[in-house]
């Protein structure tokens, strides 16, 4: 849980500080955007004693139904693909068609975009289930 006090407020994207903690990470303030700052120094530590090889963002959608991936175009498509079909065959209420492997611009600063640099060689997903159900 990345905003635990904008949550126990009833929000659920944004801090008390009403900063959207997903559109932060490639520049977050250790005083303003604190949980953002310390996971990033945790991959850093991480790195630096192995290698991290995936990232999983997750998060409730307020406007499409079922569960499904979002994913960073990569080098090999096919292996960026492959959790999402591996667990879309594992689990009905996960859509293969509803996920998307794009990175437009306005998601520059989400979580699975800018740890996607952080970790180098990893895979990192942002994965969503619907607040609706299937």
């Amino acid at each position: 849980m990345v905003n635990p006090d904008g949550v126990v407020c009833g929000n659920y994207r944004c801090n008390l500080n009403g900063v959207d903690l997903n559109r932060i990470w490639n520049s977050p303030h250790r005083d303003t955007h604190e949980s953002v700052f310390h996971i990033k120094e945790l991959i850093r530590e991480l790195k630096r004693t192995g290698e991290v090889r995936l990232v999983l963002d997750l998060h409730g959608h307020s406007k499409k139904f079922n569960s499904f991936f979002y994913g960073n175009p990569t080098a090999n498509p096919l292996i960026t693909r492959m959790l999402p079909l591996i667990t879309s065959r594992i689990n009905q209420g996960v859509s293969l068609i509803d996920c998307s492997f794009a990175m437009s611009d306005n998601k520059k600063n989400t979580a699975r975009i800018a740890l996607q640099e952080d970790i180098g060689n990893g895979l990192s997903y942002t994965f969503e289930t619907s607040f609706y159900g299937q």
